[in-house]
């Protein structure tokens, strides 16, 4: 078995977002930093999302998000980054972190479509039973024959919750008064699965990459890698995240709490090439 491991960057445009707090209201607190002697920003994020297509055609499977949750904070907090800028210091780091389930918010949306056995098998498979890759890539086959998949509105089964203290002056500024909020995980894993089911290459393996190409459909199949193991570096801030919800959800500063909304898919533009960077 090969040891090649790959980095993905889940990092694509979007934009026209607005910072509000919880009573609907603009958040206007460009100048509350400036004459505030807090010392920190406690941000809570949604890093990364189980089960969708991500904009640069990867799909993480909600077991292996499961099972890497320590890393975000083992054998140290792992850093909040700007740009994937791993030589520069970070801005923050990791400080707590959990998975969270939204099966129930699949079912609600989708129980019209899904047979019995179907979801039985979705469920097992958001749940981690300790599913082989075999039978993942199954229920990865159900959900896009299903049209799950190519829902723009669909959010996952579930996501990784981080919390994150944030002690740079000039992000804490970007943070509040809204140009910081949008991001992509850096991550590495020891395989990456060609999701055509005639294929089903591992990119990291000793044959290396197929002939297909991430984002094209090939015999009506969408091509997209599905990544084992997650060894997970960081979380950035980025402009344009191929995770569309991949976001800051909440912020604590002064004594009061903000929460910032969903993103309408309409706001985001459709990506059509592949991002990864082959870590040596």
């Amino acid at each position: 078995m090969s040891n090649n491991w790959i980095t993905l960057r889940d990092d694509r445009r979007l934009k026209n977002i607005q910072v509000v707090d919880k009573s609907g209201n603009s958040v206007q607190i460009k100048d509350a930093f400036l004459s505030n002697n807090q010392k920190s920003l406690r941000i809570t994020l949604a890093a990364t999302h189980a089960g969708i297509i991500t904009r640069n055609n990867g799909f993480y499977l909600p077991d292996k998000m499961r099972e890497g949750i320590n890393g975000w904070v083992k054998p140290y907090p792992k850093p909040i980054q700007v740009h994937h800028q791993d030589e520069q210091d970070p801005i923050g780091r990791v400080v707590a972190a959990r998975y969270i389930d939204t099966l129930d918010l699949f079912h609600n949306k989708y129980k019209d479509k899904v047979t019995l056995d179907q979801w039985t098998s979705i469920k097992d498979f958001a749940h981690a039973r300790k599913y082989s890759l075999k039978d993942s890539l199954v229920v990865v086959d159900q959900l896009l024959a299903l049209g799950v998949l190519q829902d723009p509105e669909y959010a996952g089964l579930g996501y990784t919750e981080l919390t994150a203290d944030i002690t740079s002056p000039e992000a804490i500024q970007k943070f509040l008064d809204g140009r910081y909020l949008t991001g992509s995980v850096g991550v590495s894993s020891n395989s990456a699965t060609c999701s055509i089911p005639k294929c089903r290459r591992d990119w990291a393996g000793e044959e290396g990459p197929c002939d297909h190409r991430p984002g094209k459909l090939f015999d009506g199949v969408p091509c997209f890698l599905i990544p084992g193991t997650l060894k997970y570096e960081e979380w950035s801030v980025v402009n344009g995240p191929a995770d569309p919800w991949s976001k800051v959800l909440s912020y604590s500063w002064n004594g009061q709490d903000y929460t910032i909304p969903m993103i309408s898919s309409d706001n985001i533009k459709e990506a059509d090439v592949i991002v990864i960077y082959d870590a040596a």
